[in-house]
């Protein structure tokens, strides 16, 4: 081949590539899809910005179209340069009206997420916040997050199985925090590998709070010191993903932005995010139930880290004001219902958080109280999330007499908790919220001079951990 051949095959090749590009260009406009910001779509985000009354040069909201998170160092350098221009009526005209290339989101945030600043973070969580989109709306899309028969969205066998799995991590990892502190290494690595054991299923599951949950756990860990096992952490689940999930799964996606994210210890990462994921659930599978929304996007009584706007359901409220939508809860989800139990004990937390102890222990009492007079609800072994809602309500009970200084109704609180979670789980099972309870009754009977029944409450605590040793001395050893 001469080379005038040569030269004609190249240019009818660049105009091949030019031809295909203009293509999906047409395509992505279509689908509302457009690389950078433009003049009046800047002009419009700074006039929507300033009526939140954010300055536009903050971050302090999310402002997303079509799934991709927009730069607001992009918007601050268009609208100084449409500054210097002199604008007639006509542009002023058009600067308030929606663009119509594109539909855009503002999510707000109690804080400035400065760190977005940094174009490499920015790049990291414009890619997680973009397949998080994806995932949503193709579990949305194929029914994954449909609503149950009570309204409530997202509460199908497999993904409550897989809610259990993301708290089970939660709880082994924060024990395994404490006793770092503690400095009581062996049992906290060996709590660690118990983790480490649940990311299979954690990888596998769909439930819509996985992300979110992930992203918590890590920030916990990074706040403790423990990079390298945050990094440890990372690298598995994302391992995990690339034998597991397809290739076209945005979740592998997401696994392997994790594993990428230059954490600190602010929370600003998680709660931003966390604010994402509220907003595309809500925007989906909220229904007009407020409460039901609400429970659906939560399923679970306290945060993982940081509150964000977990409580907003209770924020700022009277006890009158709880007490009417607790009324609401028993009445439109049943007064026995694992939901119901949840949105009490988050009532419960949010009062004892916010140093609200009297009306904490006037909440958790009356909850407690419901439980006494069904007594056979108490012995009923066969419900293992009826189990730990109950021992749940004593401990939250315990839990606000401690507060108050009552310390041998705490105490009795706490037994009532230990003696129902036995019903359940053998003596030397690891569980948390035994291991919790357990402590909290050996430091009330010491208080109380009670020293026999302390050390009772110690031999079982020890125990329990030392088979947690155990059984990891021996994977170890094989």
């Amino acid at each position: 081949m001469n080379a005038d051949s040569q030269g004609s095959l190249w240019s009818h090749r660049r105009l091949d590539v030019v031809r295909l590009s203009n293509q999906w260009k047409y395509r992505l406009g279509k689908w509302g899809i457009f690389k950078n910001i433009c003049a009046e779509e800047a002009n419009y985000i700074r006039m929507v910005k300033m009526g939140l009354r954010q300055p536009e040069e903050c971050w302090d909201c999310l402002v997303v179209a079509s799934g991709i998170l927009l730069d607001i160092l992009e918007v601050r350098r268009y609208c100084q340069r449409e500054r210097k221009k002199k604008t007639g009526p006509q542009g002023a005209k058009r600067s308030t009206i929606r663009p119509p290339r594109r539909h855009f989101v503002f999510i707000p945030l109690p804080f400035t997420f400065s760190r977005l600043e940094e174009p490499s973070i920015f790049n990291i969580f414009r890619r997680l916040l973009w397949f998080t989109s994806m995932h949503f709306d193709s579990c949305f899309d194929t029914g994954t997050w449909s609503k149950d028969n009570c309204g409530l969205y997202g509460r199908a066998h497999e993904l409550r199985i897989g809610l259990v799995q993301l708290s089970k991590l939660h709880n082994r990892l924060c024990d395994a925090l404490k006793q770092f502190r503690r400095r009581k290494t062996n049992l906290a690595f060996a709590l660690i590998g118990s983790a480490f054991e649940l990311h299979e299923a954690i990888v596998r599951t769909y439930h819509h709070r996985q992300f979110p949950d992930i992203l918590a756990i890590m920030l916990l860990i990074e706040r403790a010191g423990l990079s390298e096992i945050q990094i440890c952490m990372a690298t598995n689940l994302y391992d995990w993903a690339t034998t597991i999930l397809h290739e076209n799964d945005p979740r592998r996606h997401m696994f392997r932005t994790l594993a990428s994210i230059p954490w600190d210890t602010t929370g600003d990462l998680y709660l931003a995010f966390d604010a994402y994921c509220r907003h595309l659930w809500m925007s989906r599978g909220s229904g007009t139930n407020q409460i039901k929304a609400y429970y659906s996007y939560n399923q679970a009584s306290l945060p993982r880290a940081d509150d964000g706007r977990f409580y907003d359901l209770y924020r700022r409220k009277s006890l009158a004001e709880i007490d009417l939508i607790l009324k609401q809860v028993d009445e439109q989800l049943g007064v026995y219902s694992h939901p119901t139990f949840c949105l009490w004990h988050t009532a419960i937390r949010y009062l004892l958080k916010e140093s609200r102890l009297a009306e904490a222990e006037c909440v958790a009492r009356s909850l407690s109280q419901r439980l006494l007079q069904a007594p056979h609800m108490i012995q009923d072994q066969g419900d293992i999330q009826l189990n730990v809602d109950i021992l749940l309500s004593f401990f939250l009970l315990g839990s606000a007499q401690h507060s108050l200084l009552l310390f041998e109704n705490s105490m009795h609180s706490f037994v009532m908790c230990i003696k129902t979670r036995r019903m359940a789980v053998s003596e030397y099972n690891w569980d948390p919220t035994i291991a919790f309870a357990l402590e909290e009754a050996d430091s009330m009977a010491r208080r109380l001079g009670n020293f026999i029944m302390a050390e009772g409450f110690k031999r079982q605590l020890d125990g329990m951990y030392a088979a947690v040793e155990e059984k990891d001395r021996m994977q170890q050893s094989r």
